[in-house]
């Protein structure tokens, strides 16, 4: 899967701060539900003693036009306009536009924590071979805060294995080194799982430090993508595509695993919708992956007889 080149539009209202040694790339769709946040994620980059771009990556046609003139109208801020909306394509556009030595992303609901950039920096500037540095955050979900990764020691020992088990280089967590983590690296990011497979593909080729401490903040709520129908499927073709990476072998049966897992969470979906026959695909695809074996059972409620029983029982 290539990722989609798209036009850039530029806003001629703006240009780089030059004493700026890092750029903070914010993809958005810019609509009008999401002013207060973008703003707020906008605002989260200005911190004490760190001179940052930001760069406002509008991501597709549905943009609120109001917004749009007020972020080309303020004189701090670079904007730039995609005509397809498309996550993937915007975070390789933005990435294609960094001209500072340093660079990172941020989601137009997330917030740097103060003093995050600094900390960034630091860790890069005292390890010069490293490429890219990734940091511990918080994830806010119903007014409480909880740390990201839990397992940073397994980070520090083995990121490969970590990210199988659990991602840890967050759309906001990064800080990366221009010329050492160049702009093809964004080509062809898979629609779902992105940080994943990229944390894969970086952890594979490039050197990291692992930041155990917080520098962001991501908002979670009830409906963010991370837990619709669309993501679960989108999950399956993303791991697809991570098998595709030059993985070591033990790391590549774990995402096979991951794969497993993914299909069997598919094969509910339409299991609920009474579409056996994909359901059906989707968990024998489950069980022909490392540790499929666990979803044996589940074949059962699969069998006309078996499913027509369980949803009279449900009703």
């Amino acid at each position: 899967m290539q990722a989609q080149v798209t036009t850039i539009i530029r806003s001629t209202a703006t240009t780089a701060d030059p004493r700026a040694s890092t750029t903070v790339i914010i993809p958005t769709t810019a609509t009008a539900h999401r002013r207060t946040s973008l703003l707020h994620a906008i605002q989260s980059v200005k911190q004490s003693g760190v001179a940052a771009t930001t760069l406002v990556v509008v991501n597709g046609p549905h943009f609120d036009s109001a917004l749009l003139d007020l972020l080309r109208s303020r004189q701090d801020i670079q904007v730039v306009a995609l005509q397809n909306a498309d996550l993937p394509s915007a975070l390789f556009a933005g990435r294609r536009l960094v001209e500072t030595e340093f660079y990172c992303f941020l989601d137009d609901d997330d917030e740097i924590l103060p003093n995050g950039l600094a900390l960034r920096l630091r860790a890069l500037s005292e390890r010069p071979h490293v490429a890219f540095v990734a940091t511990n955050g918080y994830y806010r979900s119903n007014g409480q805060d909880t740390v990201g990764v839990s397992n940073a020691d397994m980070v520090a020992d083995d990121p490969l294995l970590a990210i199988t088990h659990q991602c840890w280089l967050a759309s906001c967590g990064g800080l990366y080194r221009t010329d050492l983590v160049e702009a093809g690296l964004f080509a062809g990011l898979p629609r779902f799982l992105e940080w994943t497979y990229l944390g894969l593909k970086l952890a594979s080729t490039r050197r990291l430090f692992f930041l155990d401490q917080p520098t962001f903040r991501v908002h979670d709520s009830v409906d963010s993508l991370s837990k619709s129908r669309d993501y679960r499927a989108g999950a399956v073709a993303a791991l697809q595509t991570a098998l595709e990476l030059d993985l070591p072998p033990r790391i590549a049966r774990r995402v096979r695993a991951r794969l497993s897992e993914a299909h069997h969470d598919v094969a509910e979906d339409y299991m609920n919708d009474n579409d056996l026959r994909r359901a059906w695909a989707h968990h024998l695809a489950s069980l022909a992956e490392p540790g499929g074996t666990k979803y044996l059972l589940f074949s059962r409620w699969l069998l006309p007889f078996w499913h027509r029983s369980s949803r009279r029982g449900l009703q």
